[in-house]
């Protein structure tokens, strides 16, 4: 099921049929150094079957897939995760290191913005970078969002960004 799309990008729910792509994306060191530590073949599979049996419960939130309309290949993840140890959500993205560079970023985020406000009871969205990330951090901005300080997510200090709902 399509959940938004933008100009380029279509995002929809996550399916057991791309595991292979969310393999590839999930396992590579360079693509997730900003993110997370890299996940197995298994851990993936097991990743999959929780995001669509908890898609069930919570329509809209965990992991999604984006594809690239003009090809129809999936490009990355889009991400709509509880930040921890809050009662927040927080927007998140990834994709693979070919689709990099071409604004994807960017573009999913501000057209997600729309869809995540449907989708939290809240009004205000947070996204989360570790200091490094500074494309990431770029991406934020660029999409209309605030650095609001700093927080311990997963165990990594991370730098908390929001964007307050204008309507």
């Amino acid at each position: 099921m399509i959940l938004f799309e933008s100009k380029r990008l279509i995002v929809r729910e996550l399916e057991e049929t791309d595991l292979q792509n969310f393999y590839r994306l999930n396992s590579d060191e360079d693509i997730m150094r900003y993110i997370r530590k890299p996940r197995t073949y298994d851990e993936c599979v097991a990743l999959i079957k929780e995001t669509i049996e908890n898609s069930k419960i919570n329509p809209g939130f965990g992991r999604h897939v984006i594809i690239e309309k003009s090809t129809g290949n999936y490009v990355g993840s889009f991400a709509l995760l509880h930040l921890e140890n809050t009662e927040d959500y927080h927007l998140g993205y990834a994709f693979l290191k070919e689709e990099q560079g071409k604004g994807f970023a960017t573009e999913v985020t501000k057209a997600a913005i729309p869809f995540v406000f449907k989708t939290i009871d809240k009004d205000f969205i947070k996204a989360i970078t570790i200091p490094e990330n500074i494309a990431s951090q770029k991406v934020l901005l660029k999409a209309g969002f605030t650095e609001i300080g700093r927080m311990v997510h997963n165990g990594d200090e991370v730098l908390v960004f929001e964007l307050k709902n204008k309507e």
